[in-house]
């Protein structure tokens, strides 16, 4: 089996806005979240966390079994 590299990225400007993508080998990117700042950061930022997090934690669970079999 081949090498694998997955790039995420995350950018963010405080007022403007946040966004997370995803890339594997030669995908498309994925965009995982990508929110705008609107007022409510405060309110969307814990929902915002907790898909960043899944996320990642998730393709650690996907590499992590690929490793063991």
């Amino acid at each position: 089996m081949a090498a694998t590299e997955i790039l995420m990225k995350f950018s963010w400007e405080n007022g403007v806005g946040f966004t997370m993508t995803s890339k594997e080998d030669d995908d498309d990117v994925l965009t995982v979240v990508d929110i705008d700042e609107n007022g409510y950061m405060s309110e969307l930022w814990p929902h915002t966390q907790s898909m960043c997090e899944d996320y990642v934690k998730k393709e650690l669970n996907r590499i992590g079994a690929e490793m063991k079999a």
